[in-house]
């Protein structure tokens, strides 16, 4: 992840298991630069290259967000902090600490009604929100207190967001039979997430793979917070 201008280089391995069904493992490879007009998205998903246009500028200003913003938003909406010992990572002895953030935390991350024409970020935002509270544990450095690590379990969050989608349907004029498939994927979805921090201020810089670049442009998919008219 590199700042001004923004690149983010992500892998990934998921799992997906929805209801009693057999898990789904995927493996993904994605960049994402940021111009300031917009982004480009390339996503390598099973071997197959895809390239994304989106044209929005509030969406690029928020992956170049300010770390030092973003911890005073953390801060801001922190409700609890619980020292719960100390563990080893890659030989660094590190603080584990339980902590509960305000759902408001993930809204301000998008921009506000007014800030855009484009209702996805304040309709997002106000979903996001009706999540609740999210409940993380972080590993911090005990030498310098930067972040080794962050873990959630995401499951209980989703569950919160099922209970709200009637209400989210009915702003977006959603018809019923979305609002049942919505509200059952998300009552569905048991999700973790985890990540480590490594080279922090140090990162190597990456190259976009040749066969990303020449990849075909996919048209962005209208979401269920911007339908397609």
């Amino acid at each position: 992840y590199f700042l001004s201008p923004a690149e983010v280089r992500l892998t990934a391995n998921t799992t997906l298991r929805a209801g009693a069904g057999e898990p789904v493992r995927t493996t993904l490879e994605q960049y994402i630069l940021a111009d300031g007009a917009g982004l480009t998205i390339f996503l390598q998903r099973d071997g197959r290259w895809t390239k994304t246009l989106l044209d929005s500028p509030e969406l690029s200003r928020v992956l170049a967000m300010d770390p030092a913003a973003d911890l005073k938003l953390f801060m801001e909406n922190l409700q609890m902090a619980e020292l719960a010992g100390e563990e080893t990572l890659d030989e660094r002895t590190a603080h584990k600490i339980i902590v509960r953030v305000a759902g408001a935390a993930l809204s301000e991350l998008l921009p506000a009604e007014g800030e855009t024409p484009n209702p996805v970020g304040s309709e997002a935002a106000r979903f996001l929100a009706e999540g609740g509270d999210l409940q993380l544990t972080l590993w911090l450095d005990a030498e310098n207190l930067a972040l080794l690590k962050c873990q959630a379990d995401l499951t209980q969050f989703m569950r919160k967001l099922a209970a709200g989608v009637d209400a989210f349907a009915a702003r977006r004029n959603l018809d019923a039979a979305t609002a049942k498939a919505l509200k059952t994927a998300l009552s569905d979805i048991k999700a973790e997430m985890e990540y480590t921090v490594a080279k922090l201020n140090n990162a190597t810089p990456f190259v976009l793979p040749a066969e990303a670049a020449l990849a075909e442009i996919t048209p962005a998919a209208p979401s269920l917070t911007n339908p397609a008219p």
